[in-house]
């Protein structure tokens, strides 16, 4: 990866059913979402499949978006290499 490269987060109001769906073939995407339900039961599958009105609730929100980045960034990361920065 290039030295100046950096991941940049989403945050708030780009959330979407079924954000990083596309990612849980990823060995540490399957670590994360495992430790996630352990935390927070049902928010894997209300990220996945649930609905969009009770994502879009700020409580629910605010940690679907930080396990769909960092399910993101796992998979950028074995891609593309580790960044510079994130953000």
């Amino acid at each position: 990866m290039e030295k100046n490269t950096a991941f940049l987060f989403a945050g708030q109001g780009a959330q979407k059913v079924g954000m990083a769906a596309e990612c849980r073939g990823n060995e540490q995407v399957a670590r994360l979402f495992d430790a996630a339900e352990r935390i927070r039961p049902g928010i894997v599958s209300m990220m996945l499949e649930g609905s969009q009105d009770e994502l879009n609730r700020t409580v629910n929100t605010q940690p679907a978006m930080f396990i769909a980045d960092l399910a993101y960034a796992y998979v950028a990361e074995e891609t593309h290499g580790r960044p510079m920065a994130v953000c």
